[in-house]
């Protein structure tokens, strides 16, 4: 490939994560998170939960503003409310296994796993936290509370990915 002139732009990591192993550690971590959230007034709930009239709009506007900062080397282009929402009910996304953190009624952070109705793999969807919210963990807290409810529900593993130069 080299000496076609490709070269190597950027290198992405893949985990899996044992829930089997790891699930009781998650429960009581997700736990602690949760109360840390709740005593810095944020609450965790999952969109299946969050009765809003414009939550797919509210998380559609968290979802644009963050994946700008996804770090990449083609732009990340701007997607529909429409495409979103068509996007956000996939068979593979359950909303009572997508959490979001609110600070009022304004989601701040948010993470979904990725489960095939049938069989497959679970992976980590996206996770994310507006820029003003960042460095108080409420993307860590909302990815816990996924995979304690995964690992609770008998899923074995979940896989996720990050780019190599996104170092949260």
């Amino acid at each position: 490939l080299g000496r076609a002139g490709f070269e190597r732009d950027r290198l992405e990591k893949v985990w899996q994560l044992d829930l089997g192993q790891r699930g009781e550690q998650l429960a009581r971590d997700a736990g602690e998170a949760r109360g840390e959230a709740k005593k810095a007034g944020i609450e965790l709930v999952t969109v299946a939960d969050w009765p809003d009239p414009q939550a797919m709009s509210k998380l559609h506007a968290l979802d644009d503003s963050t994946r700008k900062d996804i770090p990449t080397t083609f732009p990340i282009l701007a997607e529909s409310l429409e495409d979103f929402t068509r996007r956000a009910s996939a068979p593979d996304r359950p909303h009572d296994v997508w959490w979001i953190a609110l600070a009022g009624q304004r989601p701040v952070a948010m993470s979904h796993l990725r489960i095939p109705p049938v069989r497959g793999n679970a992976w980590t969807g996206y996770t994310c936290c507006d820029r003003e919210y960042r460095g108080r963990g409420l993307a860590r807290a909302v990815k816990l509370q996924s995979l304690a409810q995964a690992a609770d529900r008998g899923v074995p593993f979940v896989y996720t990915d990050n780019d190599s130069e996104n170092a949260p």
